[in-house]
């Protein structure tokens, strides 16, 4: 692990050493955690707090559920800025890196800096997790960083109208455990493909693919069709991260490191 933490801080320290580059895997993140929970309150702020029994049958069932247990005003807030806005949070750490993860192979190639790498006194398999590692501690930091954000704004705008609002364990155990395990799937699987293209934009554009599950996702979340709990965060926490381990256990056997050079 010593020699993969080892590459790991030098394509950290190589990504900070361009503040273009910074600035691109930042700015989005940030911009999406001021501007989200602001588009809420504003949306929220026009719809009465009284639902009739006519409107409350074409609602999602997961706010139905809500409504039951909590008051209108509160379930409308709680559903808004809990329910619809994690998938997105899920979706922030794959969106914000996946310049880095497509660089993270197919780069040293370009470079031709990829035979330099392979002469290292490592194993593959600790040069695809140190390569895995270097955009995933970025991802997390970008978006453990703008939760704070999203949620400093959560709360003060949802104290304005007298509702009290905070992450609750399902937000946690999502930030803390799901969006490590989903973002080490991830950029490993990027990282996989970067490594058996030809080049980064090649790369690039088969990495976008990923998107596609967790916008799903997110699109079943807001639509109420998949409500957050704590037993579906650990379970597809286990899942992704049973992804990250076999890609790990598998690149270095498919891997060919003369074609690695030549490509």
């Amino acid at each position: 692990m010593n020699s993969a933490l080892s590459i790991a801080a030098k394509d950290i320290r190589e990504y900070f050493s361009s503040k273009a580059l910074v600035f691109s895997v930042v700015a989005l993140p940030l911009l999406i955690s001021v501007t989200v929970p602001s588009f809420i309150a504003t949306l929220l702020s026009s719809i009465p707090t009284q639902i009739s029994p006519q409107v409350t049958q074409f609602l999602p069932q997961v706010l139905k559920h809500a409504l039951l247990t909590m008051g209108p005003k509160q379930a409308l807030y709680w559903y808004m800025f809990s329910v619809v806005t994690l998938p997105i949070f899920l979706l922030l750490p794959i969106t914000s890196v996946i310049v880095l993860a497509s660089d993270s192979f197919a780069g040293e190639k370009e470079r031709k800096t990829i035979e330099t790498l392979l002469s290292e006194p490592i194993s593959l398999t600790e040069l695809f997790i140190g390569k895995t590692l270097a955009p995933s501690v970025v991802a997390l930091c970008v978006t453990w960083i703008s939760s704070i954000f999203y949620w400093s704004l959560a709360t003060h705008f949802a104290s304005l109208v007298g509702v009290s609002l905070k992450p609750d364990l399902v937000w946690l155990s999502a930030l803390l455990v799901l969006v490590p395990c989903i973002t080490l799937a991830n950029v490993g699987f990027v990282a996989w493909i970067s490594s058996f293209s030809r080049g980064f934009k090649e790369s690039q554009q088969l990495s976008g693919l990923l998107i596609i599950p967790v916008a799903t996702l997110t699109l079943l979340s807001a639509s109420g069709n998949l409500a957050p709990s704590l037993s579906l965060n650990l379970l597809m926490s286990v899942a992704y991260f049973g992804f990250f381990v076999l890609l790990s256990l598998l690149w270095p056997k498919l891997v060919n490191t003369s074609r690695l050079i030549e490509s």
